[in-house]
């Protein structure tokens, strides 16, 4: 199988969205934020609290990132906080991340948000029981999905 070179003229308006949508690129380390609602819902990101960071400081340091951060339009990140907290240990300057086409001030569910991106997260029982009430709770649940 061969691998074919991807123009603009060669693939769909669907695949050029996909494509856009999952552009990844550097940002500077110091200009992206932590969302607070991570700590309300997860708890504090520190050694103290996961234990585990070491071991993901270990693996960031000897393989990289496998996959990038998440982060709002206006810097906040929605998924890939453990990761971020790794990189910033280690001193790394940027770090590659994907941007969602939304802004924290205007998600009115930004709770709700946070959780639909982070369903692989193995979580406290606190978490996991946070995360469900957010999830039945129907207050402004227009139906849409926002990792769509």
């Amino acid at each position: 199988m061969s691998a074919e070179t991807i123009t603009p003229d060669s693939i769909s308006l669907h695949d050029g969205k996909l494509i856009e949508r999952y552009q990844v690129r550097l940002v500077p380390v110091d200009e992206i934020r932590p969302s607070p609602e991570n700590n309300e819902v997860y708890g504090p990101t520190n050694f103290d609290n996961d234990p585990a960071l070491h071991a993901l400081v270990r693996s960031v340091e000897r393989l990289g990132l496998e996959e990038p951060l998440i982060i709002t339009r206006d810097n906040y990140i929605l998924s890939g906080n453990r990761r971020f907290f790794a990189v910033q240990e280690l001193g790394w300057p940027e770090v590659p991340v994907r941007t969602a086409n939304v802004t924290r001030a205007d998600a009115a569910d930004y709770h709700r948000l946070l959780t639909e991106y982070n369903p692989q997260r193995v979580k406290s029982v606190a978490a996991a029981l946070s995360e469900q009430l957010l999830k039945s709770s129907d207050d402004g649940d227009d139906g849409k999905s926002w990792a769509e």
